[in-house]
Formats: C-alpha cells, sequence, structure tokens
C-alpha cells in the first residue's frame, strides 16, 4: 500500500510539470524530497520492523523447534527403557510358562509313605480239631504240614542233633529232630507229619502243650477241654481224636495223661 502511495504523488508531480509552472516546479520538488524522503524513511522502518519481526519469528521458530527436539529426545528416552522393559518382562513370562510346562509333575516316593505293619497272627482256629491240635512250644505256635527249616531259628536250640529212626506211621527211616520234651519227624524235605510229647520222649520238658491246653500230667478230665470227645478209645488208656488224616492219640495211665501223639498222614505223603 505504501508503495502504491509513492507512485501516486510520482504522477502528480508528473503533471505539474508538464503545465510549466516553475514556482509550482520548485515547490513540487521540495515536496517530492520530503515525501520521498518520507518514503525511504517510512520504507526503512517497515524493512528495520519487518526485519526485526523476522528475526523474532525465526527466534521464536528455532526455540519452538529446539523445544520440541527437546521433547521428542526426551520422550524417546523415556520411551525406550520402557519398551525394553515390556520386552524383557514379556520375554521372562513366556520362558517362564514354557519351563513351567516342562517340568515333570512331582511324584511321590514310597519313601514318604510309611508302610502298614504286619497284621498280627490271627492265631490257630481252636474251633477245629487241627487248630487246637497245634503245639505251644515255649510260646511259638506250630503244626504238622510245616517245614522244620522254616521255623528252627523260632524253636531255640535242639537237646541233640538229628537223628535218622524208623517213623511212626511206616517203619522207615525219617530225620527226627530232638527238643525238650518234644520229638517231631520230618520227610527228607523237611516237612513234618509228627509230633510227640511226653515223659517217654528222650529229653522231657514241660514247657510244652497243644494250642486247646493239653499237656502232660494233667488229668483225663481236661481232654474234654482240650481236644473234644475222642472218636476212638480202649480199655488200656489209649483215646484217638481223628479229622480228615489228622490224628491225635493219647495215653493216659492212672488218670493223668502221659503221652500225646499228632500225625497226619497227608504230610508224609
Amino acid at each position: 500500500m505504501k508503495a502504491k502511495a509513492v507512485l501516486i504523488a510520482a504522477a502528480a508531480l508528473m503533471c505539474l510539470t508538464a503545465c510549466g509552472n516553475s514556482d509550482s516546479s520548485s515547490g513540487a520538488e521540495g515536496i517530492v524530497t520530503i515525501q520521498t524522503s518520507t518514503t525511504s524513511a517510512t520504507t526503512t522502518a517497515t524493512t528495520a520492523a519487518t526485519t526485526t519481526t523476522a528475526a523474532t519469528t525465526t527466534a521464536s521458530e528455532t526455540a519452538k523447534k529446539t523445544e520440541k527436539t527437546t521433547k521428542k529426545t526426551t520422550a524417546e528416552k523415556k520411551t525406550t527403557p520402557t519398551e525394553s522393559k515390556t520386552e524383557a518382562t514379556v520375554s521372562e513370562t513366556t520362558t517362564t510358562t514354557v519351563t513351567q510346562a516342562t517340568e515333570p509333575p512331582v511324584q511321590t516316593t514310597p519313601s514318604q509313605t510309611t508302610p502298614a505293619p504286619d497284621p498280627e497272627p490271627s492265631g490257630p482256629d481252636l474251633s477245629t480239631l487241627r487248630g487246637r491240635a497245634m503245639v505251644n512250644y515255649k510260646g511259638f505256635i506250630f503244626g504238622v504240614g510245616e517245614n522244620i527249616n522254616d521255623i528252627k531259628g523260632k524253636l531255640g536250640k535242639e537237646s541233640a542233633p538229628m537223628q535218622e529212626a524208623p517213623n511212626c506211621l511206616t517203619g522207615e527211616k525219617s530225620p527226627i529232630y530232638f527238643y525238650e520234651g518234644m520229638e517231631i519227624e520230618t520227610t527228607y524235605g523237611g516237612k513234618i507229619f509228627s509230633i510227640r510229647m511226653g515223659t517217654t520222649v528222650m529229653y522231657p520238658g514241660s514247657d510244652v502243650e497243644t494250642a486247646g491246653g493239653a499237656k502232660i500230667g494233667d488229668g483225663e478230665s481236661a481232654l474234654a477241654a482240650a481236644l473234644g470227645n475222642p472218636t476212638s478209645q480202649d480199655e488200656y488208656g489209649m483215646k484217638e481224636f481223628k479229622e480228615g488224616t489228622l490224628t491225635v492219640t493219647v495215653f493216659v495211665f492212672d488218670g493223668v495223661i502221659d503221652t500225646i501223639q499228632i500225625t497226619d498222614s497227608g504230610a508224609n505223603s
């Protein structure tokens, strides 16, 4: 707009010169000079203002760019550890999950479980003749049909070394083992088929009786409670009690038990 005003003033001066008015020309020249100077000053001021404004704008824009760069750098610095931390967390989580999936299940070793104690032996069945005719030797109960080799340690010390002698069933020789108040006959494989206790044995003793409670020296009346009623008897004091292949032979003299022999013919086969 200022440049347009200067052009209009120059056009007016040209018109005055063309009319031939020298005084007016002189005055016009002065006016033109003044206006030109004013215009130059104005232009210079405008240029200076423009330069100042441009410098201010440039400084402001530079400051804004610097601020943006600083914020961006700060944001990047803040973001980078977070992203790294996030990536590390994801990686750690993934690794943990895989490790847990591949771990074998925990198992209970037998050493952590206390084994149940062995059940107590129920003892002989006293409702049967076989149960009542088992032998109680110093607190250990056994019977015909068992193997002498399995129970030797529980019977304790033998009264004499084993001998061979004719057995009570067939008369053929078989092993005989000697204990206090008791003799045990077995097969050569060790299976017990006869047990004899009484005053007639080679090494007498009193710490032996039937599981039913009959022992040497008891009265005849104790037989019924210990073994039941005999299946057969004779006038010489012999009484027999039978059940299957099992036979219990008792000799009674003067009303007192003298000998008890328990034999299982089935165990001799």
